[in-house]
């Protein structure tokens, strides 16, 4: 069987002091799923928290830090998360995964999304 997955590349989320995160894998891919545990869930929150920022927008390491990026991520209507779309072949095992880091998984704010 072929299954499309969604998955984020993890490249931005190591080393990340914000909140509890998982460790990345060997290939940096997480999928996206409903089946994430809580640490997989602030490793994806940590890419999508890092979109459109650059080092000038780094908060200081307080305990407030985590919340501005969230609060950033929120105020934007757009956010392009490095990753894509992967197939799996359930049977044979393989995986085609999308190009690193050139693609990206449009991320839409959900109280924006058209009716």
């Amino acid at each position: 069987m072929l299954i499309m997955e969604a998955v984020v590349e993890t490249y931005d989320a190591v080393d990340l002091a914000l909140w509890p995160a998982a460790a990345p894998s060997a290939d940096r891919r997480l999928v996206l799923s409903g089946r994430m545990s809580p640490l997989e869930v602030g490793t994806d929150m940590a890419v999508l928290t890092d979109c459109g920022q650059d080092e000038s927008d780094a908060p200081a390491p307080d305990g407030r830090a985590g919340v501005r990026r969230v609060q950033n991520l929120l105020s934007v209507d757009l956010a392009i998360a490095p990753g894509g779309i992967q197939l799996r072949d359930t049977v044979t095992d393989v995986v085609v995964a999308p190009p690193s880091p050139n693609s990206g998984l449009p991320v839409t704010h959900p109280r924006r999304l058209p009716l």
